[in-house]
């Protein structure tokens, strides 16, 4: 038994004691094969966001095996509401619903609301929720309160997806951006938000990421990189970053030759903010961005 599945278990032994109306419960990795997906109920509602290239070492390396995977987590009665996907996906999609005689819902990205976040993929999100409480509600026969969520929705601030903050006069913009569909939504949130704009990018890699497809996206929004690392032994899991030197050797390879290399995430960040006449971007790693804040907080 690993070490989630053990705290699986302890969630759904918690959410038992006290007695929860609903449970929101999101996998680890994939759907099928994953410890949340012991929850078989007929009412058991599936939501599915963007689906793309990620943990392609389990999941499989195309996007419809890894579709396969994700839409699994539809069982047999479930309701089923996923964003808009790529083609081949969507299809993956449909037919396991229709296998497991699950409505199924696309929701799009229209939001009747304002939403206080930056970026599509954001919008995307806040839209897929909203109307997951809203069929929801309907199928249950429980109110949502408009007001309420108007409310929630103009104050709603996301830690560590296109978070912006002003520090030594300087912008730094943090985002966990730490797979390739999500690097290229953020890439494109960027340059939506600020135009014909360059950045310093201060980076780091989690070491079974496809470091090389994401810095595709960063490359041509780059003024400058700088390469840092983590370590990360939050909850008795030891997360390790990709080497410097290495995304150093592939950031030559795609012909970006002004960067450099600050192993220790405290220094790297000082070194920017010190150096830096462009807006500063954080980005590549949620464990970069936790140590990041830790630093930030002091």
């Amino acid at each position: 038994m690993s070490y989630f599945e053990v705290l699986v278990g302890l969630a759904f032994y918690i959410f038992n004691q006290k007695k929860v109306d609903y449970a929101v419960i999101e996998t680890g990795l994939g759907g099928w094969y994953d410890a949340t997906n012991v929850v078989d109920r007929p009412d058991k509602t599936a939501v599915l966001t963007k689906i793309g290239f990620d943990h392609m070492e389990i999941l499989g390396q195309t996007l419809k095996d890894i579709a396969i995977q994700k839409a699994m987590i539809i069982q047999k009665n479930n309701f089923t509401i996923s964003t808009r996907q790529k083609k081949v996906a969507e299809k993956v999609i449909k037919q396991i619903a229709k296998n497991h005689n699950s409505k199924l819902i696309l929701a799009g990205e229209f939001l009747p609301f304002f939403v206080n976040l930056i970026g599509d993929y954001q919008k995307e999100n806040a839209s897929l929720a909203l109307k997951t409480v809203q069929e929801v509600s309907q199928r249950d026969g429980f109110e949502v309160n408009e007001k309420i969520v108007k409310k929630v929705f103009a104050k709603a601030k996301f830690i560590g997806r296109f978070d912006i903050k002003r520090l030594n006069r300087k912008t730094i913009i943090l985002d966990g951006a730490h797979n390739e569909p999500k690097m290229e939504a953020f890439a494109s949130a960027l340059k939506k938000k600020y135009p014909n704009n360059k950045f310093h990018f201060l980076l780091a890699f989690k070491k079974d990421k496809d470091y090389g497809k994401m810095l595709k996206f960063i490359t041509p929004l780059a003024s400058k990189i700088t390469i840092t690392s983590f370590f990360s032994d939050n909850q008795d899991l030891i997360h390790l970053s990709e080497k410097p030197e290495e995304i150093r050797k592939k950031l030559n390879g795609l012909g970006f030759k002004n960067h450099k290399v600050i192993a220790d995430p405290k220094q790297a960040l000082e070194s920017v903010l010190k150096n830096s006449n462009h807006k500063i971007v954080i980005t590549g790693s949620l464990y970069l961005l936790g140590e990041i804040y830790k630093i930030l907080r002091k």
